[in-house]
């Protein structure tokens, strides 16, 4: 009893530390939220707009409660699209610096987006250099869109084509006792694949094969216009690796300069008439996109409204969260913005490799409703993939960058047996009683009955039949049509526009252009959707991504596929989701 009595103290005195603890964390929070809310930015003259991209951009970032408790550094697309608009009539900006590494995380799309601001920018007269101790094929993809273009005397130059690695884990399962017994509606659904072979296949190569060259294509289209390099030699440098080393970069004019860290500091500051490098003043992109901005009330824009509803991560039932696309709060986003008439026409910005085909048309069916009130146009990102797609087929219009990945119109279900693994390797068993005949409808402890995979595939040709409706009705398409460019195929961009998945291709910009001309309004001002989390809900998905990133980085290579298994349901569930156990590089 005595040893009893110590115990129950001992959590009690451990729980008012902890108390005590969580209490103290909050007022240095708050202390500190404090202290970053009254750091005001002050831009002096010749300054230069200092931009990195060693972190991913997501459409939209987390703010508000706990910016400086993220563990992270990133920043939203919007609003770095914001910061260089505006960049490009401040008169203290005098230019643009890329100080790029190798690490360049974010996605083709949304680089391909940031070179047209950029490019847009450069209208103004003022300078637009990039530098990096080495560039990844991404990296120069950003930094050639620069008027000049610098590399260290050591870096390393990546230029050889893109490449996409899929891992599987057929093998894996097999040693473990493990089957992944799956129903799918798609020849080209090759979300599954991992998990069945040991390789792609036929379809699988082929989409893959496609939609990587359409990345690739368009990537050298580009550069080839910002350097005045034929594509076909800079197809050649790629085969042949030609540029790897700097002095050989130069020669073949892919950069202009090599220098050390220091001579590019002293270009700078020549460009803004400064004699020392010391003296160079460099604003940091992050902190000058989150500044506010000081208007006039003469340069106040419209009451109009255009709501931009950012649905980014994968697609989920319930709320969800930043980074997730929750069936109930962009269900309520939209129906809150078709509702107010301030808000003349909506922007979905889709980011998603897809998910829940039932929160999917939980999602469509508000798209639905919203355009019979007012104009919605879909916006595309990285991925609008499988139910990615799902979401925005119902717009009035459609735009895609060439880089996007979209498509994906299958879904698949998946369901694990691990008898072997219960019962031979770790020696569990199970017995059970029921009060009728399919009461244990789909086990984990045995493979699926004749029975269970009837009702399974006969639940997915419906979702599929669902699927392809919505498609051909949204997109004024035939199902059998929907059905000939479906299956699960993944498509770039450009290849969308051509069979009719896609409107035009464009970013978010010429979204909301497209958005107002439909609403027939000239002067507007953008409003975000969702609503940001409260600081209590902020906080909580802080610490789960430090948890994740934590995972991330001890698993390296590994964590696509620890992402992948972990999206798999615990329950039987529809999925419309994008292949995504790959790395292109």
């Amino acid at each position: 009893m005595k040893q009893f009595f110590k115990f129950v103290l001992a959590n009690i005195v451990g729980n008012i530390i902890i108390v005590f603890v969580l209490f103290f964390f909050f007022i240095g929070a708050i202390a500190g939220l404090a202290a970053f809310g009254s750091d005001e930015l002050r831009v002096k003259e010749k300054s230069i707009l200092e931009i990195t991209m060693d972190y991913d951009m997501p459409d939209r970032e987390m703010t508000g409660a706990f910016p400086s408790f993220s563990g992270t550094q990133t920043l939203g697309l919007n609003a770095a699209m914001g910061a260089i608009k505006r960049a490009k009539t401040d008169p203290k900006i005098h230019g643009i610096f890329l100080n790029l590494t190798m690490e360049n995380p974010a996605g083709l799309a949304t680089l391909q987006e940031l070179r047209q601001a950029i490019e847009d920018f450069k209208e103004s007269g003022k300078f637009v250099w990039a530098y990096s101790d080495g560039y990844s094929q991404t990296g120069y993809y950003l930094a050639s869109v620069a008027d000049k273009v610098y590399i260290h005397n050591e870096g390393l130059f990546d230029f050889r084509g893109l490449s996409s690695q899929i891992m599987f884990l057929k093998g894996t399962l097999e040693k473990l006792g493990v089957e992944m017994q799956i129903i799918r509606h798609g020849k080209f659904k090759s979300a599954i694949e991992p998990f069945v072979n040991e390789k792609m296949s036929p379809e699988s190569r082929e989409q893959t094969q496609r939609y990587l060259n359409g990345l690739w294509n368009t990537m050298v289209a580009d550069i080839a216009e910002s350097r005045d390099i034929s594509v076909k030699e800079l197809n050649r440098i790629a085969n042949n690796m030609l540029a790897m080393y700097p002095a050989d970069a130069q020669k073949l004019n892919m950069v202009d300069g090599v220098l050390s860290h220091n001579e590019m500091l002293q270009l700078l500051a020549d460009a803004v008439e400064e004699e020392r490098i010391d003296k160079l003043e460099f604003v940091n992109f992050r902190r000058y996109a989150r500044s506010p901005v000081q208007t006039s009330r003469r340069d106040r824009p419209s009451k109009n409204r255009i709501a931009v509803i950012y649905a980014q991560g994968d697609i989920t039932m319930g709320r969800g969260a930043a980074y997730t696309i929750g069936s109930q709060n962009i269900s309520r986003a939209i129906r809150k913005a078709a509702n107010d008439d301030k808000i003349k026409a909506i922007v979905l910005r889709v980011n998603s490799p897809g998910g829940s085909a039932l929160a999917s048309d939980i999602i469509l069916q508000e798209v639905i409703a919203a355009k019979a009130k007012k104009p919605v146009v879909a916006s595309f990102g990285r991925y609008a993939a499988s139910g990615g797609y799902y979401i925005a087929c119902g717009a009035n219009m459609i735009f895609a960058q060439p880089t996007t990945i979209t498509g994906s119109i299958g879904v698949y279900g998946t369901i694990p047996n691990a008898k072997k693994l219960l019962n031979d390797k770790l020696g569990v068993t199970f017995d059970e009683v029921s009060t009728n005949t399919n009461a244990d409808f789909l086990r984990l402890s045995r493979p699926m009955t004749s029975f269970e995979r009837e009702k399974m595939q006969a639940w997915i040709e419906q979702t599929y039949n669902t699927f392809i409706t919505h498609v051909a009705e949204g997109r004024n398409l035939t199902k059998a049509h929907v059905d000939s460019i479906g299956q699960g195929r993944v498509w770039n961009g450009i290849d969308a526009k051509a069979i009719g998945l896609v409107d035009e291709l464009g970013g978010l910009k010429e979204a909301l252009e497209k958005a107002a001309e439909l609403a027939q309004i000239e002067d507007y001002r953008v409003v975000n959707f969702p609503r940001e989390r409260d600081q209590f809900e902020q906080l909580l998905e802080l610490l789960g991504g430090v948890k994740a990133r934590t995972v991330k980085s001890e698993m390296g290579e590994w964590y696509p596929m620890y992402e992948f298994v972990k999206s798999i349901p615990s329950k039987p569930a529809v999925m419309a989701r994008k292949p995504y156990i790959e790395e292109i590089r």
